[in-house]
């Protein structure tokens, strides 16, 4: 999987209150996680340009992009 699949994937979902979503991180060691595999870390920004996000909000939010992120693309989420 590569990055760029996986922002398309992200733009197409269409997350509410999702502002932006950054590649932080990436990991590839044949030995730890695999030949051909590799660890993928991203932060996200979730934002209401109209009020303050409440701490459900934002994690209801992420736990739907997570769910979403599992289902669509076959990943393993860690």
């Amino acid at each position: 999987m590569e990055h760029c699949q996986v922002m398309k994937f992200i733009r197409g979902r269409n997350i509410k209150f999702l502002e932006s979503a950054t590649l932080c991180d990436v990991f590839e060691d044949e030995k730890l996680i695999g030949a051909g595999r590799k660890s993928m870390s991203y932060s996200f920004k979730f934002r209401n340009p109209e009020r303050t996000l409440t701490d459900d909000e934002v994690n209801n939010t992420f736990e739907k992009l997570r769910k979403s992120l599992a289902e669509g693309l076959k990943v393993e989420l860690r």
